[in-house]
């Protein structure tokens, strides 16, 4: 299940930040599932108050989607 924010997560693990996002895509190939990815945060990817970043790419499941999940965060 996609978690909305990633915020109370991050400060369970310490980071000392105030700001985050994430950004989801998925696809059927790895470049549409960053294709769709890319086209949701065009918004929050130039901010450059993000200083950390984490990504995550599942690939396999039974429907043959690819599912690809970024943190950026700040």
């Amino acid at each position: 299940m996609p978690v909305p924010d990633a915020m109370p997560v991050l400060k369970d693990l310490g980071y000392p930040g105030s700001k985050s996002t994430i950004l989801y895509g998925a696809g059927k190939t790895e470049a549409n599932s960053i294709k769709a990815l890319l086209l949701q945060g065009y918004r929050d990817i130039p901010d450059c108050s993000y200083s950390d970043m984490g990504l995550s790419v599942l690939q396999g499941n039974s429907a043959g989607w690819i599912m690809s999940t970024v943190v950026l965060a700040g």
